[in-house]
């Protein structure tokens, strides 16, 4: 009723009356309030949710969420095994039960409520040779359709004690525990020379993961909050010696000398140790760093690519994204008097990983090239993309596309595309947009936007307006939907509590995601995975302050997400998480290239 979270049913029953629960149970569509993130992580940690990828287990689902997730489940995994002649237990709960008695018995969804199975004993089916279900005893091949059925309270068998025993034997899990020998953090320089974390973790066996904690620039008032000294006297008030202090003492006390059956049991630890909506208290460069390396613990100590345990714990089909390059640098990111922050190139129509880096590189190049002979500035921004000095982002958009051409491709989805992040809240200043001189309203912006699509080959714009401008961000999702991708950072900080809000209130179409904005891998998996079953795309992002760990290129690829960035095809640590893709690219060429 509370999706995972397994409340007591008389709590609820006492907190909402008899009428509420009862509507809530029964009804199709009524659910409660989404339980906040803090519960939902420490629910996760516990062992009755042990093994279940952390993507699966939503905030809040109502009866026809739930049937929307077993009705495929039956057609892809359940029903060619009965196809095939084998027998399949399956074990279910609840709605979830409900919900696959009301598929296979084709029951209407009106009357899915109306389902009652006695607790206690199995339900058994046996089917025709069209998967249609068929009556105990019956022959389990029809040539006249399907045997009409009894009550499913009819269909019940006493417990095997030998299928009892099969069955245990097969729901017995095969991952590996974790067991944390060492926790060790220690502060160092990302690529702004501001100070982050690297975080290391030491397993009995040997195996030693290490993690760097990436920072950005541009943040949402509403993300898990970084833990920075203040100290005046060092680094600019920038260092994050505490945050370093409570991983070696708070984190590492914690999870030193204990087992940890999976990453989401950890991670609930984390959350709990925390005790904050937001990560303050411990930081959350703190715990993303514990979160980023044990996630790679577990890949070690399962003996396969970072990239392949991911898909395992998401229960997703990986794919290489197609990257998104900033190539051009404003807002925040450059010191220039372009408003607008980051224009990407995406090459979308490329046949593979390999030759989307070789055309991006091929058009840096060419734009480089081109802004020089202009007179224009090629020095970089904080991502690796050039910082000319151009006022409207028309202009630079004439460049992208003269460069895009005179490199030889495209400029288009059959080619290189282009990407824009204008991080509207960062130019949002008492209800009004200053863009360029102007100040606009978040209707006078939207079309703006609208001629620039209409203009030049836009596919994707992120945080067009700011991120406590729902109203506007509703109009701009009504307006664009339909024609790009309307992708959410600031609004929707990778929070599976607020993203679920913004599904139930049609903003945006699209999430950016980002580790360290909520703090730990099981809640960004739980994130994506909203975003999955709400059709919203997802695209995973660097940080403006990186170091050259390539962990989000992994997370991308395991996700299945189809779409990454990573900054310019320069400086080493954007082009690192490119060259990992490469890797793995070379490694697994069966694996599918593109958007997903």
């Amino acid at each position: 009723m509370r999706g995972a979270a397994g409340r007591r049913k008389q709590d609820v029953f006492e907190e909402a009356g008899e009428e509420q629960y009862r509507y809530w149970r029964r009804s199709l569509h009524g659910q409660p309030e989404p339980l906040p993130a803090p519960e939902l992580a420490r629910l996760r940690g516990e062992d009755r949710y042990g093994g279940l990828p952390p993507g699966t287990i939503p905030p809040v689902e109502s009866c026809a969420d739930v049937l929307g997730r077993v009705a495929p489940y039956w057609q892809d995994r359940i029903a060619p095994q009965v196809a095939g002649g084998q027998e399949v237990p399956v074990v279910a709960h609840g709605n979830a039960l409900r919900a696959l008695v009301a598929v296979i018995d084709q029951v209407r969804d009106d009357d899915v409520g109306e389902i009652n199975i006695p607790a206690g004993m199995p339900l058994r089916y046996d089917f025709d040779d069209a998967l249609h279900p068929v009556p105990p005893g019956a022959a389990t091949s029809t040539r006249n359709g399907p045997v009409p059925l009894p009550p499913p309270s009819l269909r019940r068998v006493a417990p095997d004690p030998a299928s009892n025993a099969t069955l245990l034997r097969t729901l017995e899990r095969t991952a590996m525990s974790l067991r944390i020998s060492r926790l060790h953090a220690t502060e160092i320089l990302d690529s702004r020379a501001r100070p982050t974390l690297e975080v290391s973790l030491l397993t009995p066996d040997g195996h030693r993961a290490v993690a760097g904690v990436p920072s950005g620039a541009s943040t949402g008032t509403r993300e898990a909050r970084e833990l920075r000294d203040g100290d005046p006297e060092r680094f600019g008030g920038q260092g994050v010696s505490q945050a370093v202090e409570h991983v070696n003492t708070t984190i590492a006390e914690a999870v030193v000398g204990r087992s940890f059956p999976h990453s989401a049991a950890l991670d609930a630890i984390l959350v709990e140790l925390d005790g904050t909506e937001n990560k303050e208290r411990l930081g959350a460069n703190a715990v993303t760093g514990v979160s980023m390396a044990a996630a790679r613990a577990f890949a070690l100590a399962e003996a396969e690519p970072l990239w392949q345990w991911i898909a395992r714990q998401a229960g997703t089909e990986a794919r290489l994204p197609v990257p998104h390059f900033n190539v051009l640098n404003g807002g925040a990111h450059a010191a220039n008097g372009v408003d607008f922050q980051e224009f990407m190139i995406a090459p979308l129509g490329a046949p593979s990983l390999p030759e989307a880096v070789r055309e991006a590189a091929e058009v840096y190049g060419r734009l480089k090239a081109r802004l020089a002979a202009a007179g224009l500035d090629t020095g970089l921004g904080d991502e690796g993309g050039f910082a000319p000095a151009l006022d409207r982002p028309e202009q630079v958009l004439e460049h992208l596309v003269a460069a895009i051409e005179g490199a030889g491709h495209t400029a288009g989805s059959e080619g290189i595309a282009i990407a824009i992040d204008p991080a509207a809240s960062e130019f949002y200043r008492e209800g009004l947009y200053h863009v360029a001189g102007k100040k606009l309203t978040a209707e006078a912006l939207i079309d703006r936007y609208e001629e620039l699509v209409d203009r030049f080959p836009i596919w994707s714009i992120e945080d067009g307006l700011a991120e406590d401008d729902w109203d506007g961000w509703g109009r701009l999702t009504s307006r664009l939907g339909e024609r790009v991708q309307v992708m959410g950072d600031d609004i929707f900080v990778t929070n599976p509590g607020i993203i679920s809000e913004a599904i139930g209130s049609g903003i945006g179409n699209s999430a950016l995601i980002k580790v360290n904005q909520i703090g730990t891998l099981s809640e960004t998996l739980e994130a994506m995975q909203l975003c999955r079953n709400a059709g919203y795309t997802q695209m995973v992002s660097h940080r403006s302050g990186e170091t050259p760990d390539s962990f989000i290129a992994d997370l991308a690829v395991g996700t299945g997400c189809g779409q990454l960035k990573s900054g310019a095809p320069a400086r080493g640590e954007r082009v690192a998480k490119y060259n990992r893709l490469i890797d793995i690219s070379e490694d697994r060429p069966d694996l599918a290239y593109g958007l997903a």
